[in-house]
């Protein structure tokens, strides 16, 4: 009798653990940035290129960051590219920070959920035979749930093996970009916790191909621009506190393609004087055809 419960027993707890596992699916589950490189045996002096991916394993990811780590002694990084992120807002855009460490940070609005969502591509000139390791750190996914929830995240070391030059054809990387970045509309703001409340214009541009390279600033109180740009990233302070100025915003890709966006003054007495001035203008034109109906009608 008691062997007989102590299997009864057996058979609950077994029973009992099982439907825990199911209840509980997602307990084990971890969002993974890994990375994919089709020249798994490149050469010395030799380029390639590896994707940084994430899959949010059927988690809705809206804001990813991290660094990147490698060995400088045996790679020179070349070119960072996120054409094709999924990346719509980058705080933080993928650049080299110190010797061997690549920083990002960046947002998508909305979320994604997918197994290969590109974050950015990495491409590399190997500089001597060895093991190459590119290693996450301090990496972080955040949740779309409305409070920054921090998913689980792995991210197994890359490993590829550089080789002697044989002598072979390398990979071309190279892209052919004739697009400009796409239209993009800068918004002016202020707030009390940046610059003392200072007005700035925020914007962001986004380019399928080749990358934002970077961005230009000119204020002018002309409504063609002149060629006092200088490069800025946003948020901008502007100079022209009145907002009296109209603010245009040069979006560059890595292939010197561009998109200009304008913002008009905003302030309510430059408006009114520029209402003033079409006014103005409408009677002095009414004027100018009056006269010369009166003297039509005299001669």
């Amino acid at each position: 009798m008691s062997k007989i419960l102590k299997n009864y027993n057996t058979r609950i707890l077994v029973v009992f653990l099982f439907c825990l596992s199911l209840a509980l699916p997602t307990a084990g589950q971890a969002a993974e940035m890994f990375f994919i490189s089709s020249n798994q045996k490149p050469v010395v002096g030799e380029l390639f290129k590896a994707d940084f991916f994430i899959n949010t394993e059927e988690q809705n990811i809206n804001a990813v960051a991290g660094k990147i780590i490698f060995s400088s002694d045996l790679l020179e990084l070349k070119e960072i590219r996120d054409g094709n992120s999924i990346v719509n807002f980058w705080v933080d855009r993928p650049a080299l920070k110190s010797k061997g460490e690549i920083a990002f940070s960046g947002i998508t609005p909305g979320g994604y959920k997918g197994s290969n969502g590109l974050l950015f591509s990495l491409i590399f000139r190997s500089l001597k035979p060895g093991k190459i390791n590119l290693n996450l750190v301090d990496g972080q996914a955040l949740l779309n749930d409305g409070q920054g929830t921090a998913a689980k995240l792995s991210s197994p070391t890359f490993v590829l093996s550089v080789g002697a030059n044989d002598g072979e054809k390398q990979e071309d990387f190279s892209i052919t970009d004739k697009t400009p970045p796409e239209s993009f509309v800068p918004e002016i703001a202020r707030d009390n916790n940046i610059e003392g409340g200072k007005w700035f214009v925020v914007f962001v541009a986004q380019d399928k191909q080749s990358g934002i390279d970077h961005y230009e600033v000119q204020e002018d109180k002309n409504h063609k621009p002149g060629n006092r740009w200088q490069t800025a990233t946003s948020p901008y302070i502007l100079q022209d506190q009145s907002l009296q100025s109209y603010v245009y915003i040069k979006a560059v890709d890595k292939a010197g393609n561009l998109t200009i966006a304008i913002v008009s003054p905003k302030s309510a007495s430059y408006n009114k004087l520029l209402i003033y001035g079409i006014i103005l203008l409408i009677i002095v034109i009414l004027g100018s055809l009056s006269q010369k109906l009166w003297r039509k009608r005299g001669d």
